[in-house]
């Protein structure tokens, strides 16, 4: 049985971790498999010329190696991916825009829902989907599609775990997940789901002889586009089952299958990865050059550099067992290598560094690392006490200039840069024939003391009356527990010395009060509040600015502006003399700055004709504050004002299979409800009149960060009911009336 290979596409992003479902997905949930994991993705292999690893390896020790030519129909990218597909693959004028490692996907039959598909894919991309170097990705994939899934909950179980999700609006489930998306960190992809690598199980579907007729060709994990059962999964589910949640909470299985659709490639190359490559000189002048490299074990490490006297040497290979009490452990895949320079070659570094090839002889094409050689540089002091960061060092050749990054040179290989408050916790330094060393500080020096408290005082009110209270809030100090005030004379105070808040009351004058906030480390400077009390010519009420709010928001009314006020009253009023008002509960009507929450639009009950329904006034909010001081009274009002709401329908459709589309935008991006009802003759709440058809609620949707609401479910045909329009409410107050559009 042979299909084509689905080729599953999605935008790359540069994050770590990408799961998106679409908006019709309210919640898809990866869900911890109850049995525990056995294996993953564990190792990267060398970077390959192109840019990408040579290799991935998984926990049963497979190998598999990207899929980035034409010519293996076994492991082949895909055509419409390389510019010319006519053109033999190069990187990087003709290399592929995406390929896998492996890729594998199963599409399950599951009942009413439909088609479902799961792409399970270790992928190799590029970040902004242009080759260039710098932004090469590997990321492990896994995707859900089930594009006809009506709503509901299902689970779905594949070989690298669960997904739930519960698909709202009758338009499917579509998940992607990818990890390790970020440019050059090639470890990330071990982060995924994917892993171990699926393969063609042994056995054809159907034959229970083990060993038998469907083993995959040599070299290769399966056959693309013929389906095979498959082994790998870490989890022992080699399948993909299909659930969705019955009535009664139990989950009912509605589709399930072994088959799957595979490819990747084992590794036959190994690649090579260099670590270092320098130079320096030896006790008797000749000069050396060393090389750490790296590979599988028992390859074949070259060294290629006829300037330097050499066509062609192998490196050694490391063979060291450590003792770790019963069993040892072999360092392989380490290579080294030290050679003296035939005399009278120059070697240098930096711009114009001297350059050697590492090649692994044993790959096919043998795979090259062409380096540029540097110096060594070694340092011996990295030191701060306090004040002064000392560094000393030396480079493997004596003519290179060598310099402490972010703070300066080095002279005769050593220098002190003063005034240093906070120093790094390492410093590097950079020679200019291209060495770095870096190595972490020691300090010494005198300990950081902790900071003191620090005294912060209010006074209110801020222009205080004669026998008004006036209290001197310390509670904004910093780090402090405890108080010390002194009052001038003349002024008794009427809470202790040692409160959080003084309060006194006195005769017309200029005082000046002192505080000392103390605390677990010490003492603050002392804090000088002049305080000038005077006597009310006049009492003055001021209710405040007038406010623009956001409904659902708290506001705070402030009479802190008042003049001679003693004590403060607030009411709500009309706002023209027996109109109807939203009423609201101050938090304190005898405070100088009570609070309140402004009530947003309640929306129609649904589904259904709603004709007790009642929506809140839109109109301002208007308070009145009356201040008493002196003998004297005064009042002043302010007005709170709802945020306008910007709401736009952008489809209003209805679609004569029972299905209505109903979507747009609201310039308030607060995740604001709207409910969209039938009709437009409104009513004196700002609804359509209710009776019949018109009134009836079709839903609500809820409006995204972005400011977008979608509303996709069945409903009335409105050509019976006559209804050729509909209107959308918002909790914000927003109201729109929309043409409704039929379409087949």
């Amino acid at each position: 049985m042979k299909r084509h290979s689905a080729r599953l596409l999605t935008a790359l992003t540069t994050t770590a971790a990408v799961i998106a479902p679409l908006a019709v997905v309210a919640n898809a949930a990866v869900v911890v498999p109850d049995a525990p994991r056995t294996g993953a993705l564990v190792q990267v292999g060398p970077i390959a010329d192109h840019g990408f690893p040579t290799w991935y390896r998984d926990t049963n020790g497979i190998r598999l190696e990207g899929c980035t030519t034409l010519d293996d129909p076994l492991c082949s990218t895909l055509p419409d991916e390389v510019p010319n597909p006519d053109q033999p693959i190069s990187y990087p004028n003709n290399f592929p825009g995406e390929f896998f490692y492996q890729l594998a996907s199963a599409s399950v039959a599951a009942g009413t829902a439909g088609t479902v598909d799961v792409g399970m894919d270790l992928e190799g991309a590029w970040a902004t989907e242009v080759v260039r170097e710098g932004d090469q990705m590997v990321f492990g994939r896994i995707r859900i599609r089930a594009s006809t899934a009506p709503s509901g909950e299902y689970r779905i179980t594949h070989p690298y775990g669960v997904d739930e999700f519960t698909a709202t609006g009758g338009t499917g489930i579509n998940m992607t997940e990818d990890i390790g998306t970020t440019p050059g960190a090639f470890g990330g992809a071990l982060n995924s789901r994917v892993g171990p690598f699926l393969t063609w199980d042994t056995f054809t579907p159907g034959d229970t002889t083990p060993g038998g007729p469907g083993e995959p060709p040599a070299g290769y994990v399966g056959v693309p586009g013929e389906l095979h059962a498959v082994k790998g999964s870490p989890y022992d589910t080699n399948f993909v089952k299909v659930e969705r949640k019955a009535a009664d909470g139990s989950w009912q299985v509605i589709g399930q299958t072994n088959l799957f659709d595979v490819q990747g490639r084992l590794a036959v190359n190994d690649g090579v990865d260099v670590q270092q490559a320098t130079y320096s000189t030896a006790a008797d002048g000749t000069k050396v050059v060393e090389v750490f490299a790296t590979s599988e074990a028992g390859a074949a490490i070259k060294m290629i550099a006829p300037d330097l006297g050499y066509k062609a040497i192998t490196l050694e290979e490391d063979s060291y067992e450590a003792s770790t009490g019963p069993t040892t452990s072999h360092q392989e895949g380490r290579y080294y290598g030290r050679f003296a320079v035939k005399a009278g070659t120059t070697v240098t570094g930096g711009a114009d560094a001297t350059k050697i090839v590492i090649q692994n002889s044993g790959d096919v094409p043998v795979a090259s690392k062409t380096v540029s050689l540097s110096d060594v540089v070694t340092v011996s002091k990295a030191a701060y006490d306090g004040s002064a960061l000392t560094v000393d060092a030396t480079s493997s050749d004596p003519a290179a200039a060598l310099t402490v990054v972010g703070y300066g040179a080095l002279t005769d290989g050593t220098a002190a840069f003063a005034g240093v408050d906070a120093p790094p916790h390492v410093v590097t330094v950079r020679s200019s024939e291209g060495g770095t060393a870096t190595v972490p500080i020691q300090t010494s020096g005198p300990f950081t003391q902790p900071d003191p408290p620090v005294a912060v005082a209010t006074v209110t009110p801020t222009r205080p009356l004669a026998n008004q209270t006036v209290t001197l809030d310390a509670s904004g100090s910093l780090d402090a527990t405890s108080y010390e005030w002194t009052a001038p004379a003349g002024v008794t105070p009427t809470s202790p010395l040692d409160a959080q808040k003084l309060t006194f009351t006195a005769p017309p004058g200029q005082y000046e009060f002192s505080l000392v906030a103390i605390g677990e480390t010490g003492r603050s400077e002392k804090l000088t509040i002049p305080v000038r009390v005077t006597v009310a010519d006049v009492v003055t009420a001021r209710a405040g600015a007038a406010q623009t709010v956001l409904r659902g928001s708290k506001v705070t009314l402030n009479g802190a502006l008042s003049i001679g006020a003693e004590s403060y009253r607030w009411e709500q009023i009309p706002n023209v003399e027996g109109q109807d008002f939203t009423p609201v509960d101050l938090s304190d009507a005898t405070a100088l700055q009570p609070t309140f929450t402004l009530p947003q639009m309640d929306l129609p009950i649904a589904p259904g004709p709603n004709s007790t329904y009642s929506a809140v006034a839109a109109t301002p909010l208007r308070f009145r504050l009356t201040v008493t001081g002196n003998g004297m009274t005064d009042t002043a009002e302010t007005v709170v004002r709802p945020q306008a709401e910007t709401l736009a329908v952008t489809e209003a459709r209805y679609r004569t299979r029972g299905e209505w589309r109903v979507s747009g935008t609201s310039d308030l991006k607060a995740g604001q409800r709207v409910a969209i009802v039938l009709g437009s003759r409104l009513n004196a709440a700002g609804l359509p009149t209710l009776g019949s058809a018109r009134g009836q609620v079709l839903g609500y949707a809820t409006v995204d960060t972005l400011g977008a609401w979608t509303y996709r479910g069945a409903g009335l045909d409105p050509r019976p009911s006559g209804a050729t329009t509909l209107t959308v409410v918002s909790t914000m107050g927003g109201q729109v009336v929309q043409n409704i559009t039929v379409t087949s």
